[in-house]
């Protein structure tokens, strides 16, 4: 059985269009520590390293020593010296242990960050990354990423530079390129221990659950897209995660209500229009049943 987690019991931030989280830092940006969790002021949010976390944009880095075991929507990845991640937004990413000497060098950030920039139109790569976002690649190649890598902190930490943020998006633009490039030369990407069906079902779930939850919160719709029946899912999620498929669906819409409330000024109103709530009564009173507090009372606790 699967490790029972639910939104409560995970770390939740955002990277919010024109948010600047950390003074002197840079809008839709957020460097990692050397365990590959986001450097955050605690006043604005309590980074738990033993839970699980959802994040609204990418992660991505490099593993430069050492060695840790990586549950990202379910499934169980190893990731080792001289190897790339990219974690893709909104899923459930969680580092279940790690070694001691265990050391990653990377940054978190939205597409909120590329405004301005042209991807490839053959950036399908996206997709292989979501399906093996560990992957192993040579000495040569490392050494040309950890250059990539210490040239956009060096240029981070010169907060005064002109075009500081130009410059930073354009290091991060080729690097990113440079590791779908390696994609591209190497078909095939390992993937560290078996899925099985249930698993299978799981990982799937969340990600339509990410795709539709302002607009989609029955059971019947996952399970029809999923092409198996509603009880079959109930069931599935239940022995997977311990919790039941519904309190899925509610936690990610109150988890992103949360984030909006906390990390925007948009009005509740707002909120309830972006959630897909008929109105903002009805967003209150969901807010209030599943939270025990209003909309109102939460962003100013």
């Amino acid at each position: 059985m699967g490790h029972t987690m639910s939104i409560e019991n995970c770390n939740i931030f955002s990277l919010e269009e024109n948010e600047q989280l950390i003074p002197g830092g840079v809008t839709n940006f957020l460097l990692s520590d050397s365990n590959g969790l986001p450097v955050l002021p605690p006043e604005h949010y309590s980074v738990k390293p033993n839970l699980p976390f959802f994040f609204n944009g990418l992660l991505m880095g490099i593993c430069v020593k050492g060695e840790a075991s990586v549950s990202i929507n379910f499934k169980q990845y190893t990731l080792k010296a001289n190897s790339t991640l990219i974690v893709q937004p909104s899923l459930v990413c969680r580092i279940e242990k790690q070694t001691d000497d265990f050391a990653f060098e990377g940054f978190f950030f939205s597409f909120n960050f590329f405004v301005g920039l042209v991807l490839p139109a053959d950036f399908k790569a996206l997709l292989q990354i979501g399906r093996h976002p560990c992957m192993e690649i040579g000495e040569a190649d490392m050494t040309v990423l950890r250059g990539y890598y210490h040239n956009l902190v060096e240029r981070y930490r010169q907060t005064q530079l002109a075009y500081r943020v130009q410059i930073m998006r354009g290091i991060l633009y080729a690097m990113l390129l440079y590791i779908v490039s390696l994609y591209k030369d190497n078909e095939i990407v390992r993937y560290s221990g078996t899925q099985t069906r249930q698993e299978e079902i799981t990982a799937k779930f969340m990600t339509l659950l990410n795709d539709h939850y302002k607009t989609n919160r029955t059971v019947a719709f996952y399970a029809n897209k999923l092409c198996i029946s509603s009880k079959y899912l109930s069931q599935v999620i239940k022995i997977t995660t311990g919790r039941p498929v519904l309190q899925w669906i509610t936690d990610r819409v109150i988890s992103q209500a949360k984030l909006l409330l906390r990390t925007t000024s948009m009005s509740a109103f707002q909120v309830a229009d972006e959630l897909n709530f008929p109105n903002p009564s009805f967003f209150g009173q969901f807010f209030k049943k599943h939270t025990g507090t209003t909309p109102y009372k939460f962003r100013r606790s």
